[in-house]
Formats: C-alpha cells, sequence, structure tokens
C-alpha cells in the first residue's frame, strides 16, 4: 500500500518542496513588478466553488492569488477582481467551463489562464482571436510552463512569447 504522503502529493492536496519553492517565486516576480499576492477573496473563492473547480485546485490557486495587479513583460497578471470579472458569464465564462482560470491578459488581448482541470497548475495562452468560435476552448490553448512561477519567471526575463501567435510561431 502507498503511503499517504505519496498519494496526496499526486493529487496535489499536499504542497510539496517544489510547489512551495514555485508559489515563493511567482510571488517574489509579482512583488518586484509592483504587485502583490494573497490568499484568495471569499468571492473569487465562491466562483471557483460554484463553477465546480475542486478543492485541490481551489487550494493550489491560494499559492498564486494576486491581491494587487503587476505588469511582467507584456502580460498583466489580474487582481481578485479581475479575475472574478473575466470569468464570469459576462467575461470568459467557456474557460473556466473547460477548467481554464483567466488570471491575466497579453498587450494584444490574449488571455492568460492557468489549467485547474487536466494539468493543474500548467500556464499558457488561449488565442483571444478565435476562442469565441472553438467548439472546444482547450483546442486553442497553447501551454508556456508547466507552473505560473515559471510563466512570470520567463515573462521576467524576456524568454517567453508575448502573445498567443508569437508562442505558435516560435513551435513551427
Amino acid at each position: 500500500m502507498e503511503d499517504f504522503a505519496a498519494i496526496a502529493n499526486e493529487f496535489w492536496i499536499i504542497p510539496n518542496e517544489f510547489e512551495m519553492d514555485d508559489a515563493k517565486l511567482f510571488a517574489e516576480v509579482i512583488k518586484a513588478h509592483g504587485g502583490r499576492t494573497g490568499p484568495l477573496t471569499n468571492k473569487l473563492r465562491e466562483l471557483l466553488q460554484t463553477k465546480g473547480v475542486s478543492e485541490a485546485a481551489i487550494r493550489f490557486m491560494d499559492q498564486y492569488a494576486v491581491k494587487k495587479s503587476a505588469q511582467v513583460g507584456p502580460v498583466v497578471f489580474y487582481q481578485h477582481k479581475g479575475v472574478v470579472e473575466f470569468n464570469s458569464e459576462d467575461g470568459i465564462p467557456s474557460a473556466l467551463r473547460e477548467g481554464l482560470l483567466v488570471f491575466g491578459g497579453c498587450a494584444n488581448g490574449d488571455p492568460v489562464v492557468v489549467d485547474l482541470q487536466v494539468r493543474l497548475g500548467t500556464c499558457g495562452y488561449l488565442d483571444g482571436g478565435s476562442m469565441w468560435q472553438a467548439e472546444n476552448i482547450r483546442s486553442v490553448f497553447h501551454a508556456l510552463s508547466s507552473t505560473p512561477g515559471g510563466l512570470l519567471k520567463a515573462l521576467a526575463d524576456g524568454s517567453a512569447p508575448g502573445d498567443y501567435n508569437e508562442a505558435k510561431n516560435l513551435e513551427a
């Protein structure tokens, strides 16, 4: 029988050392760019619960919540109110229905998302130009980093593409 810690880590219930280091990196980059992190607000937590996001994913996002917006390279990371607005029925509801939480935006309007359903923590861009016509919004999701801290670090040092099309062109 596997031990509890191994099972818990597999399902992101207990943050492992890597996750804690990544959350620290995320907070440091946000702070260096004039922002601030902090726990999820009740309103954002309620939105995630209402939309069926797992408790493990909500706990994960609690480590990466932005209390004061910050621009890192070409991307703005939204504070809680912006995250709620962009993921509400008046925003981009199809993203969260597919397990992708919009938590930032590129200069050209492409949403920046974090996966809360399939590969927890994976971050990337949605194609803002075609996402409204896509049958499955994941078909216009381009993953850039397996962690939020990794994405911010790459944006801060200029090694990450600035939007969806740039990311797809680099891939070709």
